[in-house]
């Protein structure tokens, strides 16, 4: 993967995050999944940018694309709680847990 995932615009983050929910999704399910949503073309291009980044890739599937998320799932999941705790714990992983366990 050409960065972490924490480094993508929030567009792009709220589209890989459909995708790694999903696992397999078209432009249309990408679209409805969206907040705030965008035009359709706006996101086909994101999901291609998505892909040029090496974030995600395609399959032809009948008369459309199926979009994929590219990347260890385990990863991922490592980067995804590496943001959460630098966004909203000031990079505490100790308040982390004790907000998890809500004390």
């Amino acid at each position: 993967m050409a960065k972490p995932l924490s480094e993508l615009g929030r567009r792009e983050r709220q589209i890989m995050d459909i995708l790694v929910r999903r696992q397999r999704a078209t432009a249309a399910e990408v679209l409805e999944d969206l907040p705030d949503q965008p035009s359709y073309s706006a996101v086909r291009s994101m999901l291609r940018l998505l892909e040029e980044k090496g974030y995600a890739k395609h399959e032809w599937e009948g008369p459309r694309y199926v979009f994929l998320p590219m990347g260890d799932p385990a990863h991922m999941q490592r980067d995804a709680v590496k943001h959460l705790v630098k966004t909203f714990f000031n990079d505490s992983p100790e308040s982390a847990v004790v907000a998890l366990l809500g004390r």
